[in-house]
């Protein structure tokens, strides 16, 4: 439990030090998951009241009704990620530039007359070695953000809506 507790904290310290990078990444990746887990169970859900219309005889009108409904909420959907997508591609190469500033700048401010020296040349390679720790390091950690916060809002969902069946209603 306390190593789940430490990787919770360097999670947590590690999507303030992409925000701190690129103001509004993290938030943008946040809603995006939610509407990308969202998605499928907007049909799923639509697509069940649909057919319960169809077994109760409801008349067709609300039933074609329904349909559009659901056409008009995936479009919707649809769009809003598509908007989201966009502005994710607007910030990443904001992300970038900070990252590859903050890497840098101990490199920029470096004394030049002593560039060749060994010192220098182990603090590129331990700026280099740290940047590709753990597959990427911090631009995995940013990429792989979304796929990460989708799968436990998918998780969520998914329990939410199935334990109805799970509980007991008499």
């Amino acid at each position: 439990m306390k190593k789940f507790t430490q990787n919770i904290k360097m999670f947590w310290k590690t999507a303030k030090h992409i925000e701190s990078l690129c103001k509004g990444l993290i938030i943008l990746k946040i809603i995006h998951s939610i509407f990308n887990s969202l998605s499928p169970f907007i049909n799923i859900f639509m697509a069940a009241h649909i057919v319960d219309m169809l077994l109760s005889e409801a008349p067709w009108q609300q039933t074609l009704m329904m349909a559009g409904l659901t056409v008009v909420l995936d479009f919707l959907v649809v769009m809003i990620k598509a908007f989201l997508n966009y502005l994710i591609a607007i910030r990443r190469p904001v992300f970038n530039n900070n990252y590859n500033y903050s890497k840098n700048r101990k490199v920029a401010e470096m004394d030049y007359d002593m560039v060749d020296t060994v010192e220098t040349q182990k603090t590129l390679n331990k700026i280099d070695r740290y940047e590709h720790m753990n597959a990427g390091g911090l631009r995995k950690f940013e990429s792989d953000f979304s796929k990460l916060i989708g799968h436990v809002f998918t998780i969520m969902l998914s329990v939410a809506l199935t334990l109805d069946l799970f509980i007991s209603h008499y």
